[in-house]
């Protein structure tokens, strides 16, 4: 199923590489899978501080994280909605490296 927002994957590519902190990245190799309820999952795959987004499942991703829509996934990494607050309220969870899912946002300039 594709995306029901207006967004395509790449929009979604594009929000996030202007954001992306490439120093914080320059040392990782990591994929972030995320599952959108409803919608089409897509990855983020972190290699050395290049950043790549993927539409699909990544066979074997570091962390996934769930979430209930797409803008909740862009607000969490763009900075305008509070990752401890959404994961409190029941808005998302991970399944994987739990330090990996917290260490997410730190990649992306607020």
């Amino acid at each position: 199923m594709p995306f029901s927002t207006p967004l395509s994957i790449e929009d979604i590519g594009d929000r996030l590489q202007c954001r992306f902190r490439r120093d914080a990245g320059a040392d990782l190799t990591r994929t972030y899978q995320f599952q959108i309820a409803g919608e089409d999952h897509f990855h983020l795959c972190i290699v050395k501080g290049t950043l790549t987004i993927h539409q699909g499942a990544h066979q074997t991703p570091c962390v996934t994280m769930f979430f209930p829509d797409v803008e909740t996934a862009l607000g969490i990494l763009e900075g305008s909605i509070d990752p401890m607050q959404a994961f409190l309220d029941g808005q998302i969870r991970s399944d994987g490296h739990l330090i990996l899912a917290l260490q997410l946002g730190s990649l992306f300039h607020q």
